[in-house]
């Protein structure tokens, strides 16, 4: 399978992947048998103000969850949660064949935007 240009350089030289965990940051995870995706965002009130990314998957699953975090930032909450994988499809030039690897990122997106801590 060719990749694309984009998935190509976003596989290669992610902008976005997480280094090291900080503080205060809202986790979202989703899995398949082949991919996991753990994404987290940093709010500031209800507008992402960072969002970082690890994953273990296909190049395209990288690209995407690197489009994503790139994508939700400076958003809302409700603004981020109209990212939607047709949208990464076409910014990445992805073949229908891996929409699979969109959705589980696209899964991990809603776990983080919809996550509600624990209170004790």
């Amino acid at each position: 399978m060719q990749l694309s240009g984009v998935v190509h350089a976003r596989f290669f030289t992610p902008a976005n992947r997480l280094e090291a965990l900080r503080p205060g940051a809202i986790p979202g995870r989703a899995e398949t048998p082949d991919a996991y995706v753990a994404l987290w965002l940093w709010l500031d009130h209800d507008r992402v103000r960072e969002a970082a990314f690890r994953v273990r998957g296909c190049p395209v699953t990288v690209a995407a969850a690197d489009y994503v975090c790139e994508r939700v930032r400076n958003r809302t909450r409700a603004a981020a949660r109209g990212l939607t994988v047709a949208e990464m499809e076409q910014a990445l030039s992805s073949p229908p064949e891996r929409r699979g690897a969109l959705l589980v990122v696209s899964d991990a997106l809603t776990s983080a935007l919809e996550y509600q801590p624990v209170e004790a």
